[in-house]
């Protein structure tokens, strides 16, 4: 089994403002932010013609779709009591938000997983397994969502029965047919 990572760092600006109404009497109950990390670890079980797991200056897409959910994006989970004024903000143009399930950095790295899954299986990455996402709010706190045992996504088994990209809360991707398909106003 081969193995690859990539990884794109706090300073590449995945800068967001989120809040955890979860969090009670805590203060990720309150609007805070973070550059967002992401690394990724890919395997197969035999490389391409080129010798690689995936081709990194490839990945450039997925990267453009990861600047594009958390480049100066407000997330809020789409169960926030006060989701009707963060939609207010951004009608307002004040705010670009991003509801989804859940904002905990474990949320995050699974939303994320879902995402880059997804780009994989459009991209021709069929044969590679994604093995883990990790999200990271700073250098200390980070969150690893693992794929799920028995699943072989080589195969083309998928890892979630019914990941619809355009039916649920969560991360969108653009695609040729809608290249902005994903627009917030589509959710509201």
């Amino acid at each position: 089994m081969f193995k690859s990572t990539k990884t794109y760092g706090s300073e590449m600006g995945f800068s967001v403002a989120l809040r955890n109404h979860r969090a009670r009497n805590d203060n990720c109950e309150l609007l805070h932010g973070y550059a967002l990390g992401f690394k990724f670890v890919f395997s197969c079980a035999s490389l391409d013609t080129r010798g690689w797991v995936v081709d990194f200056g490839g990945l450039r897409s997925l990267k453009e779709e990861l600047a594009h959910n958390f480049d100066h994006t407000t997330l809020i989970a789409q169960d926030d009591p006060e989701l009707e004024t963060f939609k207010l903000l951004h009608e307002k143009k004040v705010l670009k938000l991003n509801i989804l399930t859940g904002v905990s950095c474990e949320e995050l790295a699974k939303e994320v997983y879902e995402l880059t899954r997804y780009w994989l299986d459009n991209n021709g990455y069929r044969i590679v397994t994604l093995d883990s996402v990790e999200v990271s709010e700073h250098g200390a706190n980070s969150a690893l969502f693992v794929k799920p045992d028995g699943v072989d996504v080589s195969r083309g088994t998928p890892v979630t029965s019914a990941y619809d990209l355009s039916k649920s809360p969560g991360l969108r991707i653009r695609t040729k047919e809608a290249p902005e398909d994903r627009s917030i106003d589509s959710w509201l």
